[in-house]
């Protein structure tokens, strides 16, 4: 029986272990963007709660995120546009 030493030195092992935890990955953010469709349910209702700083939180959070998924968003698009560009010189 092989050792993982030895397994981790091949090439075609270490290639599908890569593949196993992109799938993995991939799985955990299906489920984190599924979470992320509720939350952002709560959240909403939350903007509508009697309590006015529960409004104010939830508004914050909102806002908050919006700014953070924005510049990400951008982030995602400039270096997308410089690999495009990198790849036609």
């Amino acid at each position: 029986m092989r050792s993982i030493v030895r397994w981790n030195n091949e090439p075609e092992f270490q290639t599908r272990v890569r593949e196993i935890r992109r799938e993995l990955l991939d799985n955990v953010l299906g489920a984190l963007s599924d979470a992320g469709v509720e939350a952002v349910t709560a959240l909403r209702a939350s903007l509508t709660a009697d309590s006015d700083a529960v409004r104010v939180r939830a508004a914050q959070a909102i806002l908050t995120n919006v700014v953070s998924l924005r510049a990400a968003l951008d982030v995602e698009e400039r270096l997308a546009r410089l690999e495009a560009q990198q790849e036609h010189q």
